[in-house]
């Protein structure tokens, strides 16, 4: 008898607990209200910072229970990849920023370190014209010929001049979004807006340009609205002496219609990099990236919500920062969660350059003594691992392998035939 009482009080309990569990779905979301229930009484603001931060779980040592989620997987290239979602507070409507850090083995150095970069932002840039899209060949070097790519997808001009102002555009792989360029000058517009088949409007500003020059390196997402007024801002930063562009903050859950600004934001505390490196230029102008991102900050309404906080080594010579610790906290750093630790492999000395072999047939004699005429192809024609060359030859395209000791053997040749020592016909 006790044991049937007992059985039916745990009945009750649970049939209150599946009770109250329907009534609090209502209340948070009252777009799924069906029924007469109550009407929601909780402003935007406390669902948010409820919803944002960790819960107080703490084991053991402390440490809020869990680790960092992440996943690996190859490339169809064979480089290894690694993602680490961030868990950013809810947004409105379909407005809010999906960010990630994302490990690539075949990259170089990134905001996060060697091999690391924040995925989730997108931008316009500046892309090589070829024969077979644009009927010519002509590398990106600031001019009227010059292409754009929507995050790496080129744009093929469906009305208007490429590049003028009021122009149109579709990505070559048709994505059914119908881009537009204004401002500006022929071949260096001002703006991009980005209509996307969701009803997203996308603003692109140009942001990036070459210290000294007025042109455009590439530009950035600044903002996004939906049809319903929200709209999320993403604000950067410029290093004057090499143009660097820093993410400062994006800024989202504000609308248009109702007048009201973001109360939730993504910050980006960055530093530079203390080590050395070369130094790269562009077109004469400085380009090198000096800055790290030390924490990622979580804010809604003022307030922290959620942070990550970076760790660096400097692990080579001449030195370059490696990502050694990812730790993800709530409101403090007393309610994180255990730091997930990288360990690098070996990283061997970079290797310097010497003279070992001069190919003949690549000279004056032959009318090659440009790169952009006729450039050196690379690849690995023997599957041995070495990287090989391959370079025009009147009609004929040449292609040698490299030997262990460094020279250089002819491998191959294919004849193309008349027309074949047109680069633009053929430019690989």
């Amino acid at each position: 008898m006790n044991q049937k009482n007992s059985f039916a009080s745990i009945v009750d309990q649970l049939l209150r607990l599946v009770l109250s569990c329907g009534i609090l779905v209502h209340q948070i979301g009252p777009q799924l209200a069906y029924g007469s229930v109550a009407p929601v009484t909780r402003t935007e603001r406390e669902y948010f910072s409820e919803h944002a931060s960790l819960p107080p779980l703490p084991d053991i040592t402390g440490n809020v229970a869990g680790t960092i989620g992440g996943e690996l997987a190859v490339t169809p290239l064979g480089a290894a990849t690694y993602s680490v979602p961030l868990s950013v507070p809810p947004g409105v409507g379909s407005i809010a920023p999906n960010l990630s850090l994302v490990y690539d083995s075949s990259t170089g150095r990134g905001p996060f370190g060697e091999g690391w970069n924040l995925a989730g932002l997108s931008s316009i840039s500046r892309c090589d014209a070829n024969y077979q899209r644009d009927g010519y060949y002509d590398p990106a070097d600031f001019d009227e010929n010059d292409r754009f790519c929507l995050d790496g997808e080129a744009l093929m001009v469906t009305k208007g001049a490429y590049g003028g102002d009021t122009s149109e555009y579709q990505t070559e792989i048709d994505s059914i979004h119908r881009i537009v360029s204004y401002g500006g000058t022929t071949g260096s517009p001002l703006t991009f807006i980005v209509y996307s088949k969701e009803g997203l409007i996308k603003r692109y500003e140009a942001t990036r340009k070459l210290p000294g020059h007025n042109y455009a390196l590439a530009w950035y997402l600044s903002r996004v609205d939906d049809r319903s007024g929200n709209y999320m801002t993403i604000a950067y930063d410029t290093v004057t002496d090499n143009g660097e562009i820093r993410v400062r903050e994006i800024a989202y859950t504000g609308n248009t219609r109702a007048g009201t600004a973001p109360f939730a934001a993504v910050r980006f505390h960055w530093y530079d990099d203390p080590h050395p490196r070369i130094a790269p230029y562009l077109a004469g102008s400085l380009v090198a990236e000096r800055g790290l991102i030390g924490k990622i900050e979580m804010v809604v309404d003022g307030a922290t919500a959620r942070q990550y906080n970076l760790v660096y080594a400097a692990l080579e010579a001449p030195a370059s920062p490696h990502l050694v610790s990812l730790q993800e906290c709530g409101a403090t750093t007393n309610d994180c969660l255990p730091a997930t630790q990288f360990t690098w492999g070996a990283i061997h000395e970079k290797r310097g350059f010497h003279y070992v072999n001069t190919l003949g047939d690549f000279g004056s004699n032959h009318g090659y003594t440009t790169g952009s005429s006729a450039p050196i192809v690379t690849g690995d024609w023997n599957g041995d691992g070495l990287t090989d060359v391959g370079r025009w030859y009147g009609s004929r395209f040449r292609m040698y392998i490299t030997l262990p000791g460094g020279a250089f053997q002819l491998y191959t040749e294919i004849n193309f035939g008349t027309g074949g020592s047109d680069f633009n016909r053929y430019p690989f």
